[in-house]
């Protein structure tokens, strides 16, 4: 995790390169998008978390339905964790757009 705070020195090391502004500018989207994706993922384990620790989350349209019946208790109980991770990850994305995602619960 402390290792993550290397990235931050990638702008510098950007501006001391010998080469072309278009490769510069281009390295730079690069680190936009890098730092965009670190953030999404911080929100999504933090929603992963809250969510593991309270059980209220109920989780939008990327959950697994059985039988076209939503069962709450599904998500927590049977789906993966790699699929839990991938609701959350959305969920952030929607949050980072503009989506309202309303809180449930006073800890949310």
């Amino acid at each position: 995790m402390l290792k993550l705070f290397r990235v931050l020195r990638l702008s510098r090391i950007i501006n001391y390169m010998n080469s072309t502004d278009e490769v510069k500018l281009s390295l730079k989207l690069f680190q936009l998008c890098l730092y965009l994706i670190l953030y999404i993922h911080c929100t999504a384990c933090l929603l992963f978390y809250i969510a593991n620790i309270d059980k209220s989350w109920e989780p939008g349209q990327l959950t697994y339905y059985k039988d076209d019946l939503y069962d709450p208790e599904y998500f927590y109980e049977e789906e993966s964790t790699h699929m839990k991770y991938i609701i959350s990850f959305y969920n952030s994305i929607l949050m980072l757009t503009g989506n309202d995602i309303y809180p449930q619960n006073f800890f949310q």
